[in-house]
């Protein structure tokens, strides 16, 4: 079986994407700017620390982080499966 590899680059483009289909291009640069003020978590640092990414949003958003994790998710997938199958 051939082993999958997601860089830090594809996940953060995979957040990018994800943010910019949840909330348009200028709320995001909003997002970024509060999860680096409030929760200390700089864009750059999201592949480190997804974890840590996860859950600021569910505190800036509350039940509405939901959604935007269910769009990175299924982004991840998509891009997992075109891995497998090249």
């Amino acid at each position: 079986m051939k082993e999958l590899k997601l860089i830090g680059a594809d996940l953060l483009e995979i957040v990018d994407e994800s943010l910019d289909e949840v909330f348009g291009r200028g709320r995001k640069r909003v997002i970024y700017y509060y999860l680096d003020r409030i929760f200390d978590i700089k864009r750059e640092e999201i592949p480190e620390d997804f974890g840590k990414f996860l859950r600021s949003l569910e505190e800036l958003f509350g039940g509405g982080a939901e959604i935007i994790k269910r769009v990175i998710m299924k982004k991840l997938d998509k891009k997992l499966l075109m891995e497998q199958t090249i």
